[in-house]
């Protein structure tokens, strides 16, 4: 997921159009962001799986309830507050 750490690849529309196939294998290749410039217009292709990441955080992170949830969990967890999960057995009938 891009994280701020490298600049993302700035393009115009039409040199965009023309490599589209090209920008489509960089930006999931390197997990980087491409910027596509169109007359002071901006758009931004990310890989899907970071998009759908990004989605997912947001759908958690809405609910103020959920939140802070997950926010004293990772406390717990940074205080080494952890409980080990074995996971579910399944049912033998």
């Amino acid at each position: 997921m891009y994280n701020g750490g490298m600049c993302p690849t700035v393009v115009s529309y039409s040199k965009a159009r023309q490599n589209l196939a090209s920008l489509m294998k960089e930006c999931v290749d390197d997990s980087q962001p491409v910027v596509i410039t169109s007359r002071g217009r901006k758009v931004v292709m990310v890989p899907y799986d970071d998009w759908a990441s990004e989605e997912e955080t947001r759908y958690l992170l809405d609910d103020p309830v959920n939140r802070k949830h997950l926010l004293e969990s990772l406390e717990q967890a940074k205080r080494g507050e952890l409980v080990e999960f074995k996971g579910m057995k399944d049912n033998e009938d």
